[in-house]
């Protein structure tokens, strides 16, 4: 068995292992549980932060969108902790995400990507950290960006401090406007915000929208 298949499997051992010790301790419930979760979390202090950054690590980079957990940490701690654990967890999923396809599925990742994703790593040249940050800014936490990386020629030196610099921004907006949105739904009945949430619901689903119609090619006129 070659040192690579090795690594591979040991990694793929000690993510079910994690998965096992987290069902078995009752933490995949809590999260599903935003009262419990947050409970849960403040009652074991410094160990709480530990527990949400490797769930945020872990979970994020297997698809768990990022803005889950930033609006999870939001309730959870006041705004200046949460971002900084926002920042800990989504960075460090995103090491996760590089270390895996450049050291330990580098071929699989690369047979799996989109060709319009792999098609960035053409175009990188000298300019790898504006373009890692421009990335980063559009598709956030996405785990394909980090697998994309992970396999481009990109150095981790400038895949990190790019991912640094796109996440604060990112992730300080995050928090704030999550924070606000938590403060002005507590205590108020469902009739005074439920407008709001609509309204934002409709925004998000026109833009989808037209986003979807600027990727449909338009049919040839016959003459």
């Amino acid at each position: 068995m070659s040192r690579r298949t090795t690594t591979r499997l040991l990694a793929a051992v000690a993510a079910v292992v994690v998965l096992v010790v987290s069902w078995r301790l009752g933490f995949l419930e809590m999260f599903a549980d935003p009262e419990r979760m947050r409970d849960g979390l403040l009652d074991m202090g410094a160990v709480g932060y530990v527990v949400f950054v490797l769930a945020f690590v872990v979970f994020q980079a297997l698809g768990i969108p990022l803005m889950a957990f930033v609006v999870g940490s939001a309730y959870v701690w006041p705004r200046p902790i949460a971002f900084a654990l926002s920042l800990v967890g989504a960075m460090g999923a995103a090491c996760l995400g590089f270390v895996f396809a450049r050291f330990m599925a580098r071929d699989w990742v690369a047979a799996k990507l989109p060709p319009r994703l792999l098609a960035i790593d053409k175009k990188i040249g000298e300019r790898a950290f504006v373009t890692v940050f421009v990335v980063r800014l559009v598709f956030w936490g996405n785990p394909l960006i980090h697998l994309l990386f992970g396999i481009s020629k990109v150095r981790f030196s400038q895949y990190f401090a790019a991912c640094l610099a796109a996440y604060v921004p990112i992730l300080g907006a995050g928090v704030w406007a999550s924070g606000y949105a938590i403060d002005f739904i507590k205590g108020r009945p469902i009739s005074q915000w439920a407008p709001y949430a609509v309204a934002v619901v409709a925004v998000l689903a026109i833009w989808k929208l037209y986003r979807m119609r600027k990727r449909v090619p338009e049919a040839p006129t016959s003459e």
